[in-house]
């Protein structure tokens, strides 16, 4: 394609002005950690909390970091480590390292009185990774044993209603999922992995929201295998449960079927 000469003028601008960034950029970086080289360790942590406090992430994890590298044995190592793992956790898509600043608090420090905040944020760090209900759920469990770490080791703790809140969150992600494998079983027609899934939902997540749908399945199922006797005893318990349910007049015509 033939360029214009403004084509070519705007490029050469353009390409000047990113290297001018870029240096600029890279100059202020520089000075930066000459400046984080010649602070002591109160003073480093005072800088990292300034920048933290005005949300500059980036650059208070720089300086909790060189906390960190230079006076590992220092009293106010607790303070760094823990606020290393705030700076990186508020950072995008950072999850993954700031649980292991989390995870390496917890480990130095286990009974240090800050610990609930460590077990709360590093269930926070897999919260924050949980994928939808009809994908991979490693991070939903990662994220309730450490919001149930909060919750029975910790119940005076300032996030111990929060730990609640985000647990029920994480158990209903869970319950959909487990609902979801059910009924993609019965409408493959697996009968017996439906009954197992479906019972398995009722049994651990015995408020959710679906629950009167997958009993139904649960007949549904015996009744589709023409176990009709056991297809009786769901559906009448169905009923018995679930009295405002849609599937209610569904279930009454089996049954009445089944009487016949």
């Amino acid at each position: 394609m033939l360029q214009t000469p403004d084509f070519k003028k705007t490029t050469v601008i353009f390409l000047s002005c990113l290297i001018f960034a870029t240096a600029v950029f890279s100059g202020c970086a520089a000075i930066f950690s000459d400046y984080l080289n010649k602070l002591g360790p109160e003073a480093l942590i005072a800088e990292g909390k300034k920048l933290f406090k005005n949300k500059d992430y980036h650059n208070s994890e720089k300086a909790f970091k060189k906390f960190t590298e230079d006076f590992p044995n220092h009293k106010m190592m607790d303070v760094a480590l823990m606020s290393l793992g705030d700076s990186i956790y508020y950072q995008t898509e950072r999850y993954l390292e700031a649980d292991f600043q989390y995870l390496n608090f917890i480990e130095i420090y286990p009974v240090h009185p800050m610990v609930d905040r460590a077990y709360f944020y590093k269930a926070m760090c897999s919260f924050k990774q949980i994928e939808v209900y009809n994908r991979d759920q490693t991070n939903t469990n990662d994220a309730i044993k450490n919001f149930e770490t909060v919750i029975t080791q910790y119940p005076k703790s300032k996030y111990y209603k929060k730990a609640k809140k985000y647990l029920k969150e994480c158990q209903g992600l869970l319950a959909e999922s487990t609902f979801h494998v059910g009924k993609y079983y019965y409408n493959v027609r697996a009968h017996q992995s439906t009954i197992n899934r479906m019972r398995e939902l009722i049994a651990t997540y015995p408020n959710f929201k679906r629950n009167d749908e997958a009993q139904f399945l649960i007949a549904e199922s015996y009744y589709n295998e023409e176990n009709y006797p056991k297809a009786a005893v769901e559906y009448r318990l169905f009923l018995k449960k679930y009295r405002k349910s849609s599937f209610r007049t569904t279930a009454k015509n089996r049954l009445r079927k089944l009487k016949k």
